[in-house]
């Protein structure tokens, strides 16, 4: 799984991050086409294998909770009049935070531009103790530059693509994975010859500023699946939670 591919490797190269991303989003591209959301996009659910002895062929798995386009859940089979929360934060997009009922493909592309976040500077843009609290960061906050979380110069088209898949409208987000593709096949194009994972230096004290590990709240339930999720497993959303924007529950439904 990419999951514990970024736990051994940390950042990951730029042409690697391309490579991969570029697989995932012809799989959510398929998908998208017909008429599927995958709603719970995440590493651990992008496995990578060695086909034909190509490395990095990419399987996109796990579409247990997936859901069709403009599909109504029968009121019967929701959990959401529970005020329950089944899931994984971490990678929710904005939409899926506040309990959309009208969740399309650009809900994945949020997901996958968090993916891309994490595999470029190491670290997941949001993460809290409180799983609900990193929910509202996805629905409220801006991520932090990702220079700044990398310890090092990220290029700035890449860098754009990532702020663009993860902007909070929907609207303001690419339209569907055939635009991230071109977005990248320009990066590729451009080529890679420039420098890049070189640690910042601070010129004053001239050490290099090692970034941060990634906070262990940044994998708070990565590693369930929905078919895994026991009841202590189930966060209860707090209404009344001051400043929540957080509708009373996110559903995971087969």
């Amino acid at each position: 799984p990419l999951s514990k591919v970024i736990a051994r490797e940390g950042r990951l190269p730029d042409r690697r991050v391309v490579r991969i991303i570029t697989q995932i989003l012809k799989s959510l591209g398929e998908a998208h086409a017909a008429g599927v959301v995958h709603r719970d996009l995440s590493p651990d659910n992008v496995f990578l294998v060695r086909q034909f002895a190509e490395e990095d062929f990419v399987k996109v798995l796990d579409f247990g909770v997936a859901k069709g386009m403009g599909e109504v859940v029968p009121e019967a089979d929701r959990l959401t009049a529970t005020g329950l929360f089944v899931g994984k934060p971490t990678y929710a997009s904005p939409e899926q935070a506040e309990c959309a009922d009208d969740l399309d493909g650009r809900s994945d592309l949020y997901s996958a531009g968090v993916m891309m976040y994490r595999m470029i500077t190491g670290q997941v843009p949001f993460a809290s103790q409180n799983p609900v609290q990193v929910l509202i960061m996805h629905s409220k906050d801006n991520p932090r530059p990702l220079d700044e979380v990398a310890g090092h110069p990220v290029r700035k088209d890449l860098s754009d693509v990532v702020l663009k898949l993860m902007a909070k409208q929907r609207s303001e987000r690419f339209q569907n994975a055939a635009e991230v593709i071109s977005a990248l096949q320009m990066i590729e194009e451009a080529g890679y010859g420039d420098v890049q994972n070189t640690p910042v230096v601070d010129k004053k004290a001239t050490t290099a500023i090692i970034p941060p590990p990634v906070p262990a709240a940044a994998t708070m339930i990565d590693d369930l699946d929905a078919e895994d999720v026991a009841p202590d497993d189930v966060v209860p959303v707090d209404p009344a939670m001051p400043g929540s924007s957080v509708a009373p529950s996110l559903t995971s439904t087969p």
